[in-house]
């Protein structure tokens, strides 16, 4: 989403809290444009080509710890289809391209390219929510957390924690400097 008023591009990538920020920027600025799962590229090149952007434009992205970002997501699907198992979950990594389930999908990928006409990106982390809220102008009471009813728990993907690491590893590489935010 872009929020003109501020100048920022607020990148949303999936299960890291930005229906939170999408919200607390629709409660602070009626000017929003370009929402959607986009990653930091396709969405910078949008904006230049429509003139919104300039060397000022700061880029803000949520991340989060992508093991918690797995499950989040995995129940995400259960809760929306009942017949999503761990199973689809594992094989849906492994799909690419337009199949590929966006809540699978690297933090990392949404990043990249990191650099788009010297445009800044601040990350934070899933964490800090409320102060990106601030960060956005929103000064409100705290937003909460939208939160899906749990079929699959950390005990319950124990045994694929080393799968996940392998696919995961641009993103804990990511998440490594936010780790001393994490419960």
């Amino acid at each position: 989403m872009f929020i003109p008023e501020k100048n920022i591009y607020l990148l949303e990538i999936p299960k890291c809290g930005s229906r939170i920020l999408v919200k607390a920027a629709d409660l602070t600025y009626k000017n929003n444009t370009y929402r959607g799962h986009k990653d930091r590229n396709t969405g910078l090149v949008h904006l230049d080509k429509l003139g919104l952007i300039n060397r000022d434009t700061v880029v803000v992205a949520v991340i989060r710890n992508p093991i918690d970002r797995f499950l989040s997501g995995l129940n995400y699907l259960c809760n929306r289809d009942p017949r999503y198992t761990l199973d689809k979950a594992l094989v849906d990594l492994t799909v690419t391209g337009h199949r590929q389930q966006m809540v699978f999908r690297t933090q990392s990928s949404f990043l990249t390219p990191h650099d788009f006409k010297g445009i800044t990106t601040r990350l934070y982390h899933f964490s800090q929510l409320q102060e990106v809220c601030r960060l956005l102008g929103y000064t409100g009471e705290p937003l909460h957390e939208n939160k899906s009813p749990k079929k699959y728990t950390l005990l319950d993907i124990r045994h694929y924690i080393d799968h996940l690491n392998e696919h995961y590893q641009d993103d804990i590489l990511l998440n490594a400097p936010f780790k001393h935010l994490e419960d």
